[in-house]
């Protein structure tokens, strides 16, 4: 058994310091540094991490570069065949998925703006099925339908995909003057923002009668209709994760490091302490004194916590604009609780559900449900 012999709250806020300078802290990669009084535990003890309250204001936008990324390849009229177009979604938040300045509309904009980059083509408009809620709240079934309309457009045949990795750094694709794809994020979201068909088919190097659809085309003389397949949303990330580098007593699916390995629900060592709601205003949590999310350190001393917060594949969250984490108001604060604690005390009975030590099975502690803290514990 373990108990705690010793604990410190830790009080940190990233936001930027007028006598700071530039630095080289971030909102979502920051040291916290304990040179002057490093931290210590003797041969017989470890140290035990928890985050007991975060609080940032949510100064990044819910549809970002991490989600707002399609591809779009099709015939024009003059029978030249662009492919791998990329298809990007304006940055910021959307007061709903429908309606004139919804997601769709926004999606359907930005397709036009594509085919006059690639082809020249002006002159489309676009509509967006009203049946799609335009706020949280609102009623509808949330599919994508939108219409885009110019007389005699001329285009005979449109893909539109949603990889979740491109597969490559430089496309082949690039015949016909299309921008060359090059994006370093390398996997995206928008299947799920858009309620598209997740692609995991590498688009590179494919023939437009090769490219994945990830919705419904439905081309006429004057109308391009696309539809999707499910049920579109307002975001993709739903929690922030805090990790501290040092660490990797946890596990994690794969998945929530690298999107785009195939490997899924696959467990590896984790760096994660804890996931944080995102909300519309801000992203908080407040947890008791003892947190349901810790991580166990291996090391005697520790000087330094390199921490990191990321969404749901390991990727940093996107700023809004330049410096904006270090000259801007994209900062947080948070409170860590670090115990030391000793190993192997032997108890008179009990245990907890989280310890690493064997349970023990005493009639008081069953009559308990096992759920004795292990701070409750003595010599």
């Amino acid at each position: 058994m373990s108990v705690i012999t010793d604990s410190k709250d830790i009080y940190v806020s990233t936001q930027p310091s007028h006598f700071s300078g530039s630095g080289t802290n971030s909102f979502d990669n920051f040291k916290v540094c304990f040179s002057s009084d490093p931290l210590k535990c003797n041969a017989d003890e470890y140290f035990r991490i928890s985050l007991t309250q975060f609080n940032a204001y949510r100064n990044f936008y819910l549809v970002n570069n991490t989600n707002n990324l399609v591809y779009l390849s099709y015939t024009d009229g003059a029978s030249n065949t662009k492919l791998c177009i990329p298809v990007e979604i304006p940055a910021q938040d959307y007061a709903g998925i429908g309606g004139s300045t919804g997601i769709s509309t926004a999606f359907g904009n930005a397709i036009i703006t594509a085919i006059h980059r690639a082809s020249g083509t002006t002159g489309f408009s676009v509509s967006a099925d009203d049946t799609a809620p335009t706020t949280t709240g609102g009623t509808g079934d949330r599919l994508l339908n939108i219409t885009l309309t110019k007389s005699s457009h001329g285009l005979t045949g449109a893909v539109l995909s949603c990889p979740h990795y491109y597969g490559s750094t430089t496309s082949t694709n690039d015949a016909g003057g299309e921008q060359t794809i090059t994006d370093p994020r390398n996997f995206n979201d928008s299947y799920a923002l858009l309620g598209g068909k997740l692609e995991s088919t590498n688009i590179d190097s494919k023939t437009l009668g090769q490219m994945p659809a990830s919705f419904t085309i439905t081309i006429a003389t004057n109308t391009i209709k696309i539809q999707g397949f499910y049920p579109m949303q307002r975001s993709t990330m739903s929690h922030l994760y805090f990790r501290i580098q040092n660490a990797g007593d946890n596990q994690e699916s794969v998945n929530l490091t690298n999107g785009t390995t195939r490997m899924g629900t696959h467990m590896q060592s984790s760096n994660i302490v804890a996931k944080i709601p995102v909300n519309d205003v801000n992203v908080s949590a407040q947890y008791e004194y003892l947190s349901p999310y810790f991580v166990n350190f291996a090391a005697r001393n520790i000087n330094e916590l390199n921490c990191r917060l990321t969404d749901q594949h390991g990727r940093d969250i996107e700023e809004v604009a330049n410096e904006q984490d270090s000259k801007g108001n994209l900062f947080c604060d948070f409170t860590l609780k670090i115990h030391k604690v000793k190993r192997n005390i032997k108890p008179n009975y009990l245990v907890t559900s989280r310890d690493k030590a064997p349970l023990f099975s005493g009639n008081d502690a069953l009559q308990n449900n096992n759920r004795l803290r292990i701070n409750d514990f003595t010599n």
